[in-house]
């Protein structure tokens, strides 16, 4: 079974001048994103490999969340996925190594609601640091990114306050 959690970046700032690609996050995404990260662990639900977006609110997200599941495996940076489409996530995906069985994807809307959509035939809304958490019985990357190849297993959003 290969496991796909999906999760948005954390809430960002947008300052004056300052390029997309280098926006960071505010307060309350980096508690969200250390705090979805402390989820995940709780849950068991920690990936065997982690892909992220060049973006700095990608990779502050990926950092915050790595400290709140104590989590100290394999990630890669990709350039490609910055505010990738659905069609390129899961092109990346189904790249993967079919020795990996669970994949965590750190990005950016809408592409991650629309790999979920692809993926589970199914509609969601990802907020800021929302998780989504597929899985596909297919054993092979290539065959579990296919149209409406995964179930929709569970989403989580960070409560506001």
């Amino acid at each position: 079974m290969k496991h796909i959690y999906l999760l948005r970046h954390g809430k960002a700032v947008n300052p004056a001048g300052r390029l997309d690609h280098e926006r960071e996050l505010a307060p309350r995404g980096q508690r969200d994103s250390s705090y979805i990260g402390e989820w995940m662990a709780a849950r068991d639900l920690l990936p065997d490999l982690v892909l992220v977006s060049s973006a700095a609110r990608t990779q502050e997200t990926f950092e915050r969340w790595r400290a709140g599941a104590g989590w100290d495996g394999a990630s890669e940076t990709d350039d490609e996925l910055y505010l990738a489409s659905s069609y390129e996530i899961c092109d990346r995906i189904a790249q993967l190594d079919n020795a990996v069985d669970r994949v965590l994807v750190i990005g950016h809307n809408p592409g991650l609601e629309m790999t979920v959509r692809e993926l589970t035939d199914t509609a969601i809304v990802m907020k800021t640091a929302t998780l989504a958490c597929l899985t596909s019985e297919l054993e092979a990357w290539s065959h579990a990114v296919g149209r409406g190849t995964c179930a929709l297993v569970e989403t989580h959003t960070p409560e506001r306050s």
